[in-house]
């Protein structure tokens, strides 16, 4: 299985490092992260995300070509499956909008990638 690294947002230490879970088989193990790490992580993935739910809605108001969005959609679900960005878009989700978070919601599960599929 491969390895999964989720950051765990309290501090371990009195020098602002961060606990880093990694998924290894049927164990967990903790490591540290220095406290700038973590910040680069989340600037990463929000930076990514706002960059998606742009895609998402030029592809839903038919601004954007089908095989773009698909492209996309399919790097998009496949990060959003991992366990560290499963746990930060649960922390985070309510800085997006809520068609863009209503998709990730049932194509997060559900592994589908296009918004017109809801209906």
């Amino acid at each position: 299985m491969a390895e999964a690294h989720i950051p765990v947002l309290k501090s371990e230490s009195s020098d602002r490092h961060f606990a880093l879970r990694q998924r290894s088989g049927d164990f967990t193990v903790c490591r540290q992260v220095r406290w700038y790490q973590h910040v680069q992580f989340d600037a990463l993935l929000v930076t990514l995300f706002r960059s998606w739910q742009y895609v998402y809605q030029q592809y839903s108001e038919s601004l954007e070509a089908e095989d773009e969005w698909q492209a996309a959609s399919r790097n998009l679900l496949w990060i959003i499956r991992q366990p560290g960005a499963e746990d930060w878009w649960k922390d985070r989700q309510a800085m997006f909008t809520d068609p863009f978070r209503c998709f990730l919601g049932e194509r997060g599960r559900t592994g589908q990638g296009r918004p017109d599929d809801a209906a």
